[in-house]
């Protein structure tokens, strides 16, 4: 080989080393160093599992609490700040272990399905297979129950329990008797029973009753759906009766995630309430006053307290604004100056009874008092 080529060859070389030498920096540059690694969560579904269990950490709602109610310059306040930052820094190292844990398990899992699916397996293999497969699956639930809990998650399973916010549906079923009371609730659901909305839909027979429920239950548009059975001592056996009913239906049409269903163990009871009608006033109170004659008292006197018309008892009357308040008594006390008034109100209160359907379930009686009382 001569000079000139000698050169040429050895320029060769170098060149390729050298581009191979850009290449090398090249990868080395792109790689991400250990510290990004460690900064950075680049797999979406772990990075998911992190940020819904740092959103669940007690230890921050805590510390949302400590913060509304202490000086940021307190003792206690600054406990409460790093009692969450080591919650954080735990509960992310615990949500990536148990992660990568039943990704482990999903991979062997795979892999032992593969093997069972090939032909001419021997029989003593294949029942090792089964066996090393079910002892998989069993580690790979309690990874995932240990997630939950670490996560803090209550997982949607069968007729179970749904936060409100998730709900589409709400039903209220009231059996009194041989009658049920049927209500939905309006949104925003709330767990507190005064602030929650009812809309009454009738006074309907068992039957009636039944076929409402189910048919509310089977729309998707109410999914998910909770319902909820109430009752008194006359509606035992039937509540009973129209919840196995109902989570039969349920299972029938495979909805036990979409739906739950609660038998309420109290019982209602009637409720009775008392209307004075005194010297031409109307109330559900009295107070007593002196009577004289002259300047000696003689005994006391009952005077309505707070007295209203005839109108605003109809509005005060509310039989249907929600479970629990039927069947009901009305008694109305009057005095002989009041029996014209007194049987207004009688009126006012069928009216309302019959207007939604209810006057069964609603019973008024008038009674004639002595509004004075003698020593």
């Amino acid at each position: 080989m001569n000079t000139k080529q000698k050169s040429k060859s050895l320029f060769v070389v170098c060149a390729t080393l050298f581009l191979a030498g850009l290449a090398g920096a090249s990868a080395g540059k792109g790689k991400p160093t250990m510290l990004s690694r460690v900064r950075t969560i680049d797999d979406p579904e772990l990075g998911e599992l992190v940020r819904v269990a740092l959103e669940n950490l007690p230890e921050a709602k805590r510390m949302a609490e400590a913060a509304s109610r202490l000086s940021y310059r307190s003792e206690d306040y600054r406990k409460a700040k790093e009692a969450e930052a080591t919650a954080r820094l735990r509960t992310v190292r615990l949500v990536t272990e148990a992660y990568m844990h039943i990704k482990l398990l999903d991979s062997q899992i795979e892999q032992s399905e593969a093997k069972l699916a090939s032909s001419n397996l021997p029989d003593a293999l294949t029942r090792e297979l089964i066996l090393a497969k079910a002892e998989l699956e069993y580690q790979r639930a309690t990874k995932l129950a240990e997630l939950r809990e670490i996560m803090n998650i209550i997982p949607r399973h069968a007729l179970g329990r749904k936060p409100l916010k998730d709900l589409n549906g709400w039903l209220r079923l009231e059996i009194v008797g041989d009658s049920v009371l049927v209500f939905t609730c309006a949104k925003p659901f709330t767990e507190v029973e005064y602030g929650r909305r009812h809309v009454f839909v009738k006074l309907m027979s068992r039957q009636e009753a039944t076929n409402y429920a189910l048919d509310y239950v089977l729309k998707r548009e109410h999914h998910p759906v909770r319902v909820d059975i109430m009752r008194n001592i006359d509606g035992m056996k039937f509540s009973e009766e129209l919840e196995k009913e109902i989570v039969r239906r349920v299972k029938s049409e495979k909805l036990e995630l979409d739906a739950e269903v609660h038998l309420s163990e109290d019982l209602q009871a009637s409720h009775w309430e008392d209307i004075y009608v005194l010297r031409g006033k109307m109330g559900f109170n009295y107070i007593t006053k002196p009577h004289y004659d002259g300047p000696r008292r003689t005994g006391t006197e009952l005077h309505v307290r707070e007295p209203m018309d005839v109108e605003a008892l109809g509005k005060a009357i509310r039989l249907v604004g929600g479970p629990g308040r039927l069947p009901r008594k009305f008694i109305i006390k009057y005095d002989q100056q009041s029996k014209t008034l007194a049987s207004q109100a009688e009126g006012t209160i069928k009216d309302i009874a019959n207007k939604h359907g209810v006057e069964k379930l609603v019973e008024v009686t008038l009674e004639e008092i002595d509004s004075e009382e003698t020593n």
